[in-house]
């Protein structure tokens, strides 16, 4: 993709590491925040476009910004799509994926975004269910990842898609 200009762009990090012979995704837990589509949703870290980026530098700035994990620790391996979500869908989200070059990176999150960071093995991730999902009041489609966090909603159609392919990466 050629840089555009941002006000209809997106970009997410599935950020991979191999630890003890194990993949494992990072995931991040959204703050609540009632100006946040995805509020309190679990997710990968992600955000718009700024003036002049591309899907893969604003999947890494955004990683950097609130996770803290720096780029050069991470290596891209490409964009897997361009995606779009139910609740925004003339927003285009470009599915960006990288590895880390080391195992345990520090990570300092911005807590003004993001209320939690954990990593999940991919042999952990149990679904698709269907569940009630307490916080949202509905019956989801969604994932259950570490026995205690629900993906669902645009998060959980990415591991649909993108879940084989990640396995193999």
């Amino acid at each position: 993709m050629s840089r555009v200009d941002n006000r209809r762009y997106a970009a997410v990090n599935i950020v991979l590491r191999d630890i003890s012979g194990k993949r494992e995704l990072l995931f991040i837990k959204r703050r609540i925040n009632p100006f946040d589509p995805w509020s309190g949703d679990v997710g990968f870290p992600g955000g718009g476009l700024e003036l002049g980026e591309d899907y893969i530098e604003a999947a890494l700035r955004e990683t950097e910004e609130e996770v803290g994990i720096k780029r050069q620790y991470l290596d891209v391996v490409g964009v897997l799509g361009v995606e779009h979500t139910l609740i925004i869908p003339w927003l285009k989200i470009g599915v960006v994926v990288s590895k880390l070059k080391i195992v345990n990176p520090e990570i300092n999150p911005s807590w003004n975004e993001v209320e939690e960071v954990f990593w999940a093995p991919i042999n952990d991730i149990i679904g698709p269910v269907r569940l009630f999902h307490s916080f949202k009041g509905i019956v989801v489609n969604a994932y259950i990842v570490k026995n205690r966090y629900i993906v669902w909603g645009f998060t959980k159609r990415i591991l649909d898609k993108y879940l084989n392919v990640i396995r193999r990466i």
